[in-house]
């Protein structure tokens, strides 16, 4: 006997698409695509493994083969948004829907305009910043802390300010209405 559960839907199952991948042609690849660096067969396993894995680039990169050359995660990325790039530039506006891009503009992903060395950078930074020792990383939470208590003071005292104003407009308004000659409490 088998047993079937069948359970609710994930409840942001709505919101997962598919990454669009625009495929290509042999006559593609060899009059837009060609490299002197990516061979065909390291393309074809780059675009077999962003369709698979939804180009989560980590992943591609921890299931890239050790059979083709080694590459960083940056390299793997600048491949595949600069072909698709070029591969959406070539198509005529009617072969867009036949392609399988759906919508007015195209998916995102294909339109992202990568740079491998400002992501390089970050990356380093990102390091250095984990890389830091403890006590200046408390020093800078002491810095912090210090900004948001200053912060507060100024709010607060910012609040009085006007509370102070308000008093002083309706003062100066009593004392108008009392020396007024109109007003009934006017003594001459």
């Amino acid at each position: 006997m088998i047993l079937l559960v069948l359970t609710p839907a994930y409840s942001f199952a709505s919101l997962n698409k598919p990454v669009q991948i625009l495929p290509y042609t042999d006559e593609q690849y060899t009059t837009l695509l060609d490299s002197p660096v990516w061979t065909r067969a390291d393309t074809d396993t780059l675009y077999a493994l962003a369709r698979e894995f939804d180009s989560r680039w980590l992943v591609v990169h921890d299931r890239w083969p050790d059979d083709l050359p080694a590459r960083p995660v940056e390299d793997l990325k600048s491949r595949f948004y600069a072909t698709q790039k070029v591969l959406l530039r070539a198509l005529p506006k009617d072969d867009i829907a036949a392609a399988g891009i759906s919508g007015e503009v195209p998916a995102r992903s294909l339109m992202i305009d990568y740079n491998a060395e400002l992501d390089k950078t970050r990356k380093r930074q990102v390091e250095a910043l984990l890389a830091r020792p403890s006590s200046i990383a408390e020093e800078e939470a002491a810095l912090v802390e210090r900004h948001n208590d200053l912060q507060m003071a100024r709010s607060i005292s910012s609040r009085q300010t006007q509370c102070f104003l308000v008093v002083i407009q309706i003062t100066t308004t009593m004392i108008i209405i009392i020396i007024s000659d109109d007003h009934p409490f006017h003594q001459s």
